[in-house]
């Protein structure tokens, strides 16, 4: 078994790895911040606390890591101890900021269960227990 990849196996596993990462990257970064656009509206219009900032974290550290990926796809490329401090920035910043971003969606969440439950508190007050929704 040799040690170096065909072309054919480098363009799959490394050059084609690198363009999905990237492409998944991206529409993690629009994903997230079109959700926290939508908490924005929600928190202007509804007046409540959707931390929304919060979602804008998830991407950075999602572009982050891919920027750290495509870098380091062709292989190393300096010293043990700086590849060792840019691995941890690169997967700590992907890590750190996921957890702000799904704390930041919780929130949201939590927001939008007591918009409904005010919600359906008013309808029961304005239709009386006839009415079920």
């Amino acid at each position: 078994m040799g040690d170096k990849l065909s072309d054919a196996d480098y363009l799959i596993y490394v050059v084609m790895t690198n363009y999905l990462t990237i492409f998944s990257g991206v529409l993690y970064l629009l994903a997230f911040i079109m959700v926290g656009l939508i908490a924005q509206r929600f928190s202007r219009v509804f007046g409540v606390r959707t931390h929304w900032p919060l979602m804008f974290a998830g991407p950075v550290g999602a572009l982050v890591y891919s920027v750290y990926t495509i870098v380091h796809g062709g292989g190393p490329t300096g010293s043990q101890g700086v590849l060792s401090l840019e691995r941890w920035i690169a997967y700590g910043s992907f890590l750190g900021c996921g957890v702000l971003c799904w704390w930041g969606v919780r929130k949201f969440w939590l927001a939008l269960e007591s918009l409904v439950r005010e919600g359906r508190q008013l309808q029961y007050l304005k239709y009386g227990k006839r009415s079920r929704v």
